[in-house]
C-alpha cells in the first residue's frame, strides 16, 4: 500500500515546557521514524515559510527563557531533511490540493484559531497571539484575563510588563496556571511577580465596555458574585483555540471514513477500521479536534501514525 501523504497547515497553539515531553517526544521518534523510513511518497504543507516558524517566532522574541523549545521544531526539521519528504510551504493546502495527490490518508494538523471567551464585549479584546505581536507603550494598563490555564495568558503577561505596561492578570481558577506543569508554573510566578504583575484568582472577566479612549472590564467574584469595574488602556482574554474545520469540512465528503477516528482502536494501540472501500482515509490531530498542549498533539500523532 502506498504510504500516506502528510498533509497540514501551519502550526497552531502555544508551546510548553520541553522537559516533561522528552519520554514521549522520544516514543514518537522511533515510531514515526520507523513508519516514514519505509515510505514510498510523503507530502507536507505548509502556509510558513518554515516548519514551526511560529513556535520560534514566540521562543526567540516573546519568551527568550523557553529557547529550549525549539529542540522540537530543529528535530523536527532534521527528520524531514533526513528522510526525504516533499515538504511544500508557502501555499495552502487546499481541497483541490489535496485531492490531486490522490492520497491514501490524510491527516490534518490545521491547528486553531485564538478563541478569546463568550463575555459581553469580547469583540473590543485582542487575543494573547495579537498581543505578542504589538508594542504596547510602556505605562499602559493592561487587563490580562486567563480562561484557559495555560502558558498563553502567563507568557502575554509577561512580555507585556518587561515592555513597561502595568498588568493585572486576572483567572477565574482557584490558582493561576491550573494547566500548566510544575516548571513552567514556579518559573512564570517567579517572574511575574518579580515584574510586579497584579495576579487575581477566583474572578472572571464579566463584560468589556468601551468608555471614552479607554476600555471598562466588570470584574466578578465567582464565589460572592460581587462586581466592580475597572478602566484599562487593552484587555487580553485567553480562552484556548476553536478548531480550524474549513478544509476538514471540504474533504470529509470525499474521504472513506467520514474523517472520523475509532477511539478504541486508537487506545488500542490497534489500526484504525479500513471504512469503505473508497475515498481516503482522513483524521485530524491536535488543535485540529480541540483546544489542548503539543504533548497531547505529540501522542495524538503517535498512537495515530505507528500503526498506518
Amino acid at each position: 500500500m502506498r504510504w500516506s501523504r502528510l498533509m497540514t497547515s501551519a502550526d497552531a497553539g502555544e508551546p510548553v515546557d520541553l522537559r516533561p515531553l522528552l519520554e514521549p517526544i522520544a516514543l514518537g521518534r522511533v515510531t514515526i521514524r520507523n513508519r516514514m523510513v519505509s515510505t514510498a511518497h510523503n507530502s507536507r504543507y505548509g502556509e510558513d515559510g518554515l516548519p514551526g516558524k511560529r513556535h520560534q517566532r514566540y521562543s526567540e522574541e516573546r519568551a527568550p527563557w523557553r529557547q529550549e523549545l525549539m529542540g522540537i521544531v530543529a528535530w523536527r526539521q532534521d527528520q524531514i531533511a533526513r528522510l526525504g519528504v516533499d515538504l511544500r510551504l508557502n501555499c495552502r493546502a487546499t481541497p483541490e490540493r489535496i485531492l490531486a495527490e490522490a492520497p491514501d490518508v490524510v491527516i490534518l494538523a490545521t491547528g486553531g484559531q485564538p478563541h478569546k471567551g463568550a463575555f459581553a464585549g469580547v469583540e473590543h479584546t485582542l487575543s494573547t497571539s495579537e498581543v505578542l505581536t504589538r508594542n504596547v507603550p510602556g505605562g499602559a494598563r493592561v487587563l490580562v484575563y486567563d480562561d484557559h490555564g495555560g502558558a498563553q495568558a502567563s507568557s502575554a503577561a509577561e512580555y507585556l510588563a518587561q515592555g513597561g505596561a502595568s498588568v493585572r492578570l486576572v483567572s477565574p481558577d482557584r490558582s493561576l496556571g491550573e494547566e500548566m506543569g510544575p516548571n513552567n508554573w514556579a518559573v512564570f510566578k517567579q517572574h511575574l511577580y518579580r515584574l510586579g504583575v497584579a495576579i487575581e484568582v477566583d474572578h472572571r472577566l464579566d463584560a468589556v465596555t468601551p468608555a471614552a479612549n479607554r476600555l471598562r472590564a466588570r470584574i466578578v467574584n465567582e464565589y460572592t458574585e460581587e462586581s466592580r469595574d475597572e478602566d484599562f488602556d487593552m484587555v487580553v482574554a485567553e480562552h484556548g483555540t476553536r478548531p480550524d474545520e474549513a478544509l476538514y469540512a471540504d474533504l470529509t465528503p470525499h474521504s472513506g471514513n467520514g474523517g472520523r477516528i475509532d477511539c478504541v482502536a486508537l487506545k488500542g494501540n490497534l489500526p484504525q477500521p479500513s471504512g469503505s472501500d473508497s475515498g481516503f482515509a482522513l483524521y485530524r490531530v491536535g488543535d485540529a479536534v480541540a483546544s489542548r498542549d503539543i504533548h497531547a498533539a505529540i501522542y495524538d500523532s503517535v498512537r495515530l501514525c505507528h500503526v498506518l
